[in-house]
């Protein structure tokens, strides 16, 4: 993409092991990360992949959540160009 872009993406991070199982534990704190950090690290992996310069990226979506038990963490992402 060399115009405009919006950038959606949902990261999964490692469960730590004293995450409660059963009831729903939200990633907070200093360990789970900044979700800006997160959002600069995919913008710059895309640069000269997907995307010409992360600057390009306009309008984003960010979350971070556990992974669920028995899925890896990644992340999962969509990157749309915006029309004129």
């Amino acid at each position: 993409f060399c115009g405009p872009v919006r950038l959606s993406a949902a990261f999964r991070l490692p469960r730590p092991a004293s995450t409660p199982k059963r009831r729903r534990a939200w990633p907070t704190g200093h360990r789970s990360g900044d979700l800006d950090k997160f959002l600069r690290l995919l913008g710059d992996a895309l640069t000269g992949v997907l995307i010409d310069d992360d600057s390009r990226i306009v309008e984003a979506r960010v979350s971070k959540d556990w992974a669920e038990i028995g899925r890896q963490p990644g992340v999962t992402f969509t990157v749309t160009e915006i029309l004129a």
